[in-house]
Formats: structure tokens, C-alpha cells, sequence
């Protein structure tokens, strides 16, 4: 699993605008074919300078709480270390989890397996700057003895949001943000041009 880094540039006015005005840079990763982005994974103010590095390793909990726009969640178990082909499988006494093999899933997917008698969401993390982050929860809870497929892209999301919270479930229009595909890449230089980020090469 690479590295991967995003390195973006603001001017003096927008910092000074972006950040009077209490926006945050924000940032998370997709999953799933639909590309969907739905938890803020990194949320910062803007500086002239700002750099975003991440690895594409995993790690997965469990939680409790359902998917909800705007609000903000915590895992009910401890992550553990994920890779693809592998199931994590919540117990029926919500300790935490045990990850194990499975052949059946495609190279790019693992699995969350729910074994309460109710519901429950999966969380996934990775390290982004150095610290495990949430960037992903299940978007319709998984039900009581259930799976849900997971699969990563390498697509992010960019965007800048008021008084946003790392570990805060959003739900986002495709014109709220500016993506980005890192298929065949590891990095990307790019600049913010009022409207959206736009690449510098």
C-alpha cells in the first residue's frame, strides 16, 4: 500500500478570507463504486502552504450509531488492521472485533460482518498524516447477523466547509467538491482558483 500526498497553495487574500470567515479545508476518500464520500477525514484551517499525506492501509471498527448528515460519531470498538480479502467479524457481545481470511472477496474488497442482535454501522480508517482517521461509515446500517462489501477507491474529495469537525458524517453533491483520481499517481500540486482546485500541472 503507497504513500500518496497532496500539496496544496493559497494566496495571502484567500487565506485571510477563507479563514475570517471560519471555513475549513476539508478532505476524505471514497468507497464503493458509487464513489461515495461521507465522513470528513481531515478539517483544518488554510495556510499559504498546505500539504495532506495519507497511506492507503486500513484499519476497521464498529459503532453503533447510524448515518446521520452533520453529526458527529465515535467507534464503539477499537480499529483493527484490515487488508483486502479479509472479513472483520463484530461478536455478538460487541467486544472487539476479529479479522480472518476470505477468498471469496474480490483483490480490491474486504468485509464487515455483524453478528449482534441489532444493528450496526462499520468505520473505516487510514493514516492520514500520521494518525489513524476515520473517513468512511457505513451508509445504511448493516443488520443483525449481515455483511456489508467494502471496497476503496483511490478518488478524494477537497472542499471547504464552516466550523467543520474531524469524524463528522456529511453527505455531498458532486459541485460541493473538487475530486481527484489517483489511479497511477501518488501526489498532486494544485491551487485553489475561488471556485474549485485546479491542478498546477
Amino acid at each position: 500500500m503507497g504513500d500518496y500526498v497532496v500539496a496544496l497553495t493559497f494566496t495571502t487574500e484567500q487565506v485571510r478570507k477563507l479563514n475570517t470567515e471560519g471555513f475549513k479545508l476539508c478532505f476524505t476518500s471514497a468507497v464503493g463504486a458509487d464513489k461515495t464520500y461521507n465522513v470528513i477525514a481531515y478539517a483544518d484551517t488554510v495556510a499559504s502552504k498546505v500539504t495532506i499525506r495519507w497511506k492507503e492501509q486500513y484499519l476497521i471498527a464498529a459503532t453503533k450509531t447510524k448515518f446521520q448528515n452533520g453529526v458527529e460519531f465515535d467507534s464503539n470498538t477499537t480499529p483493527s488492521d484490515i487488508s483486502f480479502q479479509q472479513t472483520y467479524t463484530l461478536p455478538s457481545d460487541w467486544t472487539d472485533g476479529n479479522v480472518s481470511p476470505n477468498g471469496k472477496l474480490d483483490p480490491g474488497s474486504y468485509s464487515f460482518a455483524n453478528n449482534t442482535d441489532g444493528e450496526a454501522s462499520a468505520v473505516i480508517y487510514k493514516p492520514i498524516n500520521g494518525q489513524p482517521a476515520p473517513f468512511y461509515v457505513s451508509q445504511s446500517p448493516v443488520f443483525s447477523k449481515g455483511t456489508e462489501t467494502l471496497t476503496p477507491k483511490l478518488f478524494v474529495a477537497l472542499w471547504f466547509q464552516k466550523n467543520a469537525t474531524t469524524k463528522t458524517m456529511i453527505s455531498l453533491s458532486s459541485s460541493q467538491i473538487s475530486e481527484f483520481n489517483f489511479t497511477g499517481r501518488s501526489s498532486l500540486n494544485a491551487h485553489w482558483d475561488g471556485a474549485r482546485f485546479v491542478p498546477d500541472n
